[in-house]
């Protein structure tokens, strides 16, 4: 009979490069954002640790002895850099008088893309004894709630038939149909909607703004500062601090070079005025870029759509992207050729009275966001409807 045991440990670094990197290139449903590379980067440039409220509680579960999975987690003290609000959550259990920090998070942390969580597992029996484990450590650790964001359906499948709770949002991805150029993508859209972006396109134009998108190599030290400084007034503009720091960038650079697009708006004189940055992902031949962030130093109407949007699109095309998964919310990207998808997390609540009357409320959120859903499918900005 099989012997499970589950380990946590406070560093990636302790589970070992080799050993992380065996069980994440054996997951189909592994993404860049749960790679050693991603998440090592994380921790040595500080963007993750208790000093963030993001305390490492990485779990691994040992099979007769064997790492058989590794799952990124972390104890959080506070509900930023997810992507999946539960600000009302914390509040009501507040309210009551009772805890909800820390609570277990399993995520990429500042990323709102979907992909295994359980990296390693695929035998829903096995994710079940996982999610025992979980919910065990849960109580012995006097946790009140667990949750795990943007998993993949191998996760959720197996989750929500034991008390864990589903909740649904929605993001918007733009998919590549074999375009040829880019006038070939304006061509399947609506014409009101080809109409826009032509006419947005071209106030660019015409303040003879250029954008120059930039992969691998082509990216210089100076064009990071750049993307740096557009980042951070980003963030200060809405009166709120950066998640990253300029070390993580460098080294981002440094370790993920050939992943890192880069989008730079230039006026006349060859001056950046804007910049945006995605990453490119190449597994097993099917290329997704994810957009990122964007900034810019000054403000020009329809510049955002330019350099996060229609440059990557132009790009996109021209390099056989598959899809390009334009981040969390937007629906003004509906208009501009990405399409409605939904995002799936479960969430344990320990306290029966308090999971009873979360359910509740997400069984409406849940059928808002189904509705919501059907209405931007509606909305399409494609001359055909594309399921």
């Amino acid at each position: 009979m099989s012997k499970y045991n589950l380990q946590v440990e406070d560093s990636i670094k302790n589970i070992g490069e080799e050993e992380y990197r065996r069980i994440w290139q054996g997951d189909p449903f592994k993404n860049l954002f749960t790679s050693w590379e991603y998440l090592s980067i994380l921790e040595e440039s500080n963007c993750i640790g208790q000093q963030t409220g993001w305390t490492i509680n990485f779990f691994t579960l040992q099979k007769n002895g064997q790492i058989e999975t590794v799952a990124p987690c972390f104890l959080k003290f506070h509900s930023y850099g997810e992507y999946v609000f539960d600000w009302a959550w914390a509040e009501a259990f507040h309210r009551s008088g009772v805890q909800y920090y820390p609570k277990l998070l399993f995520a990429s942390p500042f990323t709102p893309i979907s992909g295994a969580r359980l990296l390693g597992l695929s035998n829903s029996t096995e994710i079940d004894i996982f999610r025992c484990e979980i919910e065990g450590w849960c109580r012995e650790n006097y946790l009140p709630t667990a949750h795990i964001l943007f998993c993949h359906e191998k996760e959720t499948s197996v989750f929500e038939k034991k008390e864990w709770l589903t909740r649904k949002t929605i993001q918007f991805h733009w998919k590549n149909m074999n375009y040829e150029c880019f006038d070939d993508f304006l061509s399947s859209l609506q014409q009101k909607k080809r109409k826009k972006i032509k006419s947005e396109r071209k106030k660019i134009v015409e303040k003879k703004i250029v954008c120059r998108v930039l992969h691998g190599d082509q990216i210089r030290i100076d064009h990071l500062e750049f993307l740096y400084r557009c980042y951070r007034k980003t963030y200060a503009d809405h009166f709120s601090t950066p998640y990253l720091n300029e070390f993580f960038f460098n080294l981002l650079h440094y370790k993920l070079q050939h992943n890192l697009v880069i989008s730079i708006a230039y006026t006349s004189d060859d001056k950046p005025i804007a910049s945006s940055l995605a990453i490119l992902e190449n597994i097993d031949g099917e290329k997704t870029l994810f957009g990122r962030y964007w900034g810019a130093v000054e403000d020009i109407p329809f510049l955002h759509f330019e350099v996060a949007y229609y440059s990557l699109i132009e790009w996109s095309i021209l390099h056989e992207v598959k899809n390009f998964e334009g981040g969390a919310q937007g629906e003004h990207k509906l208009a501009r050729g990405f399409e409605p998808v939904v995002s799936t997390s479960v969430h344990w609540i320990c306290n029966e009275k308090y999971r009873e009357a979360i359910k509740e409320s997400l069984v409406e959120e849940n059928v808002f966001m189904e509705n919501y859903l059907d209405s931007l499918r509606d909305r399409s900005a494609y001359i055909t409807h594309r399921n």
